[in-house]
């Protein structure tokens, strides 16, 4: 793997070079090598204590994409984009959320809970 440093200016440059897809071309997908290291991206992104409060869904259904067009303003990217997520962020995370949260961690570290009674 190619290892790419760039200077601050560099990346402000590459971000200044964004912009927004009118629309897409039906006929091209991401390809699937690709797609995997995207959908693998989102999952590993990291959060403020590592709760990930968020969820992404993958609308691959045709017919679902074309019912949520007029749930996104009309916009015809929803159906017609290569491929569709959605991202569901859950905002009020209180105690009942870091029960699991640690119990996924023991389990993944395999290593015992410890109760802070």
């Amino acid at each position: 793997m190619n290892n790419l440093v760039l200077t601050p200016e560099q990346v402000i440059q590459k971000l200044n070079w964004r912009y927004a897809t009118a629309s897409f071309n039906l006929n091209k997908k991401i390809p699937d090598d690709a797609w995997h290291a995207l959908e693998q991206s989102l999952v590993l992104a990291p959060s403020c204590y590592g709760l990930q409060p968020w969820k992404f869904v993958v609308v691959r259904n045709p017919a679902l994409r074309h019912q949520l067009v007029k749930h996104a303003f009309n916009q015809a990217k929803i159906a017609e984009a290569s491929h569709l997520v959605v991202l569901a962020i859950k905002t009020n995370i209180n105690v009942n959320d870091v029960a699991p949260y640690i119990d996924r961690v023991a389990q993944v570290r395999q290593v015992p809970v410890r109760n802070q009674d």
